[in-house]
């Protein structure tokens, strides 16, 4: 009786050992704000360990919370000479796996394997990977030109010169008013920011985003071509000295409420603060114009890896306020507001008609998306 309880107690213990010691070693680069993550790692990766057999042991690298991590996983993705780097992203032996699909589709079989042949598996020594500071893509070009164009549109640009036009009534010295835009630019830069920063978190973020992906792809791609054709409609408008009969542009109402708000914050005594409550306030009234190229930014965006869409989200607000922060220089250096809106009047076709070419090149990717 002894000699039969010895045997199946060594039994028990050798079991483990020769079913389920098996250890899978990989590398996960994932994020706390996405959802296929929490998918890979709280419902699949624990169903496949039952399935087959196996114990996972993972390093977990947040891409999010960790630059580094960011850039380690760009290297990793250069180094497989891999064109894309969705996450989540699996690095297992010798193995590059990019987004759900693609590892729902190869990882278990890459299990079947290391188990077929009996090995141990190692993580992916990071430090093998020669590190580059490439963050710039073909995906980055529309958003500098669209932050461009956003920057130079009639709302925008309009604004800013009445600023400056009622500053030098007031009789303000160009030092001020230099100090005046400063603040009021980087107001105007924080607003929209955030403004963008949350909006591409919560599309990211809904639960259905990713299944209806595409009919939103396609809705505003569709939104888009009806603006490029109004900025075309604008453009000849504007040609034929109609300016003021343009479809695309702020509602009078609008216009006379941020003149009203311009010439009250700047008679206070503490112009800087002023300022920047006026920037704040101004964007938001502006939203009704500028975020006509915003929003397909921001939808263009989500198709990036999220650091990569923030990142891209900042670039397009730095060129949003490029214009504005030359024309402080140019004023400063003795340009005239009104050369500065004759040069404005004179140039609107123009404008209108980059405009109308962003709205094509945008609606167009959108859709390419897509397919």
């Amino acid at each position: 009786m002894k000699k039969i309880t010895f045997i199946t107690m060594l039994w028990l213990l050798l079991i483990p050992l020769s079913v389920s010691g098996m250890t899978i070693r990989f590398i996960i680069f994932s994020s706390s704000e996405c959802q296929s993550c929490f998918k890979l790692k709280q419902l699949l990766l624990p169903e496949w360990e039952k399935e087959f057999n196996v114990k996972f042991d993972y390093q977990d690298h947040d891409i999010i919370n960790n630059i580094k991590n960011f850039e380690f996983m760009l290297n990793i993705r250069d180094h497989f000479k891999k064109e894309k780097s969705d996450i989540p992203v699996v690095v297992i032996e010798d193995q590059y796996m990019s987004g759900l699909i693609e590892i729902k589709k190869r990882f278990p079989d890459m299990v079947k394997k290391i188990k077929k042949e009996n090995k141990s598996t190692e993580y992916f020594n990071l430090n093998s990977i020669e590190r580059t500071e490439d963050f710039v893509s073909l995906a980055l070009l529309p958003v500098l030109y669209a932050g461009l164009v956003d920057g130079i549109n009639p709302c925008a640009f309009a604004t800013i010169i009445f600023l400056i036009s009622y500053l030098g009534y007031l009789g303000k010295t160009r030092k001020k008013i230099l100090l005046t835009g400063i603040s009021y630019t980087m107001a105007v830069f924080i607003t929209y920011l955030l403004i963008g920063m949350g909006l591409l978190h919560s599309i990211m973020n809904l639960p259905v985003f990713y299944k209806i992906s595409i009919f939103i792809n396609i809705a505003i791609a569709s939104f888009t071509f009806v603006l490029a054709f109004l900025s075309l409609k604008d453009y000849f408008l504007a040609r034929q000295g109609r300016a003021g009969d343009m479809i695309l542009q702020l509602p009078r109402s609008l216009k006379q409420r941020i003149h009203k708000n311009i010439r009250e914050k700047t008679t206070s005594p503490s112009l800087i603060i002023s300022a920047v409550i006026l920037g704040f306030m101004v964007s938001l009234f502006e939203l009704a114009c500028t975020g006509q190229i915003y929003l397909p930014t921001i939808i263009y965006l989500t198709k990036e890896h999220d650091v990569t869409g923030y990142l891209y989200l900042v670039i397009y607000n730095l060129m949003f306020i490029l214009p504005l922060v030359i024309i402080f220089i140019l004023f400063h250096s003795g340009l005239s507001s009104e050369k500065l809106s004759g040069f404005f009047q004179k140039n609107i076709p123009l404008i209108k008609f980059l405009t109308f070419i962003l709205f094509m090149a945008l609606g167009t990717i959108l859709l390419l998306s897509v397919f």
